[in-house]
């Protein structure tokens, strides 16, 4: 892509939103490059200049329609990718909604980074975005995961957190708390059939995007004191 340089400095899952917000498109297309694609929930997934240009102009102009606000809850980076928890403030007042949404940012050989923005069923209408291709070894407690969600063992699952440990949905208000309601979430995961995608961890914090079934999700861990899993976080379009 000719032109300057992007001014933008910083990690792209955590510069996503906030640079739309301020209507930044041109800063973030120099930030992407000529070689990646971007895949937002209903509008699908564009590479090249051209097409990462209408689809961020149609995300910024969606944001712009409902008033949004972009609230940043957490940020990481693994070796391969960097992603960064938050949400979406929409509506008139007095009707607005929050809806939690994360950003991965995959940075892959040849310079070319891969933007998948993960959102609730019914943030924004239409098809799921494509999952992404690779299928990584998942280790050490990511790993104990991964493998109870193939078996449908929740005992295993639950063993990888903390004894007052909880799994949220993003398409959900509340966590999944104690014995019967996080089996629950448990199964309701299990049962879309996830397959590691994509993993990254960095200190107390893991996640694995998975494909599954129907749509695909990322699901973010963050340890307690112990070496155990605190809580987890579902996005994506699971349904309930």
């Amino acid at each position: 892509m000719s032109g300057p340089e992007s001014s933008l400095r910083g990690w792209l899952s955590d510069l996503f939103f906030p640079t739309l917000a301020e209507g930044d498109v041109e800063k973030l297309l120099r930030r992407l490059g000529t070689r990646g694609s971007v895949a937002v929930p209903g509008l699908g997934k564009a590479s090249g200049v051209d097409e990462q240009r209408a689809l961020l102009l149609r995300l910024r102009a969606w944001m712009t329609e409902r008033n949004a606000q972009y609230d940043r809850l957490s940020f990481f980076t693994g070796l391969d990718r960097d992603i960064t928890e938050g949400a979406l403030v929409i509506g008139a007042e007095g009707e607005r909604r929050s809806h939690a949404v994360a950003v991965v940012a995959e940075r892959r050989k040849g310079r070319e980074l891969d933007i998948r923005v993960y959102a609730p069923r019914g943030v924004f209408e239409g098809p799921a975005i494509e999952a992404p291709t690779g299928s990584p070894h998942a280790i050490g407690l990511a790993g104990d995961i991964a493998a109870a969600l193939t078996s449908g063992d929740v005992a295993a699952f639950a063993a990888c957190f903390e004894a007052d440990g909880e799994l949220t949905f993003a398409s959900a208000t509340g966590a999944r708390r104690g014995t019967g309601e996080f089996e629950s979430g448990f199964q309701t995961l299990s049962a879309a059939k996830p397959e590691v995608a994509g993993f990254a961890e960095e200190g107390q914090v893991t996640a694995l995007e998975l494909r599954t079934a129907g749509a695909p999700l990322l699901l973010t861990l963050h340890r307690g004191d112990s070496s155990l899993f605190r809580y987890g976080r579902v996005y994506g379009a699971l349904s309930q």
